[in-house]
């Protein structure tokens, strides 16, 4: 559909370029097949039911109009449009606008005198055409808007007048109900201009805003990269320096550099995140399921935040029966435990952490569930709505007692959705809070003889 013309009103005729004036001829032109096509059905129509031949010569005329003189007056008026001035040349393709207008009333005008009740038919539904017509390619150049319906406003005021068969009363209310037709089909095609600015408005702001989520995300995922290498750097010296400084029997000055190292990799487990959650923005983490040891998994996800959870006065407990093999992303299930874990560990001081894990049966499908149950501050009622979203922080008061950046969480969520699965929470009764991780899984055997896992 082609939109709206780029002119502006008649205020500001002497500001239009020949650019404009030429994009006014583009659209105009590009609406040449839709005007001669429905005056070739109109004539039709007119001949058919109305019984008037001289619609077939009305045509005729028509289609020369359109594709033979106008086109030519307007390559003249537009040859000269550096010469005379833009606001001249678009008030000379007002006239011939003015002008066409008014040879296409002549077919309404006839078909409504004509007497016949088909021909007041298509004198109406002409009107309403040629309003939808001029309002869709021509509702933002008031001149031109003008130049193409006034003539048709004078059909439908002035032509029901002249039909002598009836009496004043019908032909005023003929008239008013041309005229009100003309108006409603106006407010409609004003109405679709509308709708059509603002669809195409908030077409633009969501590709503006998905252009700037995957320039923030590539920004998010070359610094988080450019920060790695260096930090990756400090950690490393930092604990050779804190080997070389117990072995030498600086225990104090070792301890300093374990504080090193706790803040380096604090550091690099943030960045890390960042990564991440820019990767799953832009949708470049692949899933990719293998045959693994449940429970080992679960472990060892686990355990690696033992030493975190301990640093907080925390007993870490894991909870894992013998659960088979199931086919699943071990790289992914394994980041959720292990965040779980992590944000149970910071939240929690000289409390207890306990990490169950399940092989059940929840609508349906086999899953992986994994419980991390925490006896910490639990999660304000108020947050409960936004906790898996990007950096919402669990300690929502001013004076935060906790580090983090809220990360942890929404990767999760995240990581559970892509792999098909879910997660949840809830506070428990007494203080802390139990998170829920499930992941369906597929059904798998272990083979004993050669310790390879394989899906059934």
């Amino acid at each position: 559909m082609i939109g709206p013309l780029n002119t502006a009103g008649s205020s500001q005729d002497g500001a239009r370029t020949a650019a404009d004036f030429a994009n006014t001829i583009n659209v105009i032109r590009r609406a040449t097949a839709s005007r001669v096509g429905f005056s070739a059905l109109a004539a039709a129509i007119a001949l058919v039911g109305a019984g008037w031949t001289n619609a077939v010569f009305w045509f005729i005329g028509m289609a020369i109009w359109e594709l033979l003189l106008r086109p030519s007056v307007e390559a003249r008026i537009a040859a000269s449009v550096d010469d005379q001035g833009a606001k001249r040349a678009f008030a000379q393709l007002a006239t011939l606008n003015f002008i066409g207008a008014a040879a296409y009333c002549v077919l309404p005008v006839a078909s409504w005198t004509s007497g016949a009740s088909i021909g007041q038919v298509l004198a109406a539904a002409w009107l309403c055409g040629t309003a939808s017509h001029v309002l869709v390619y021509f509702s933002n150049s008031l001149l031109l808007l003008a130049a193409n319906l006034i003539p048709s406003a004078l059909v439908a005021l002035l032509t029901p007048l002249l039909v002598s068969e009836v009496g004043w009363v019908e032909r005023v209310l003929g008239s008013v109900v041309l005229v009100t037709i003309l108006a409603a089909t106006g407010v409609f095609a004003r109405d679709r201009n509308l709708l059509l600015q603002n669809l195409s408005n908030e077409a633009l702001a969501r590709l503006s805003a998905e252009d700037a989520n995957e320039a923030k995300g590539q920004f998010l995922s070359i610094i988080s990269h450019e920060l790695r290498t260096p930090i990756n750097s400090v950690v490393g010296y930092s604990e050779m320096l804190r080997e070389e400084l117990a072995a030498r029997g600086e225990a104090e000055l070792s301890d300093d550099a374990s504080k090193i190292v706790l803040s380096g990799r604090a550091l690099l487990g943030l960045v890390n995140r960042i990564i991440t959650l820019a990767r799953l923005e832009s949708g470049s983490i692949p899933i990719e399921p293998i045959p693994v040891k449940l429970t080992d998994m679960v472990r060892s996800a686990a355990e690696e935040t033992r030493q975190l959870a301990e640093a907080n006065g925390n007993s870490l407990t894991v909870y894992a029966d013998p659960m088979g093999v199931g086919a699943l992303d071990p790289d992914m299930l394994g980041q959720c435990v292990t965040e779980l874990c992590a944000n149970a560990a910071k939240f929690t001081r000289n409390g207890e952490i306990k990490v169950v894990a399940k092989r059940v049966k929840h609508r349906g499908a086999e899953v992986l569930q994994v419980d991390v149950i925490d006896t910490g501050i639990g999660i304000d009622e108020a947050l409960a709505a936004r906790i898996f979203k990007p950096f919402v922080q669990g300690d929502s008061k001013s004076d935060r007692r906790f580090e983090g950046a809220g990360a942890g969480l929404a990767i999760v969520h995240a990581l559970a959705r892509l792999m098909n699965g879910d997660v949840n929470f809830r506070n428990r009764d007494g203080g802390g809070t139990v998170f829920t991780l499930r992941v369906p899984i597929a059904m798998a055997s272990f083979d004993s003889a050669d310790h390879r896992a394989r899906v059934a």
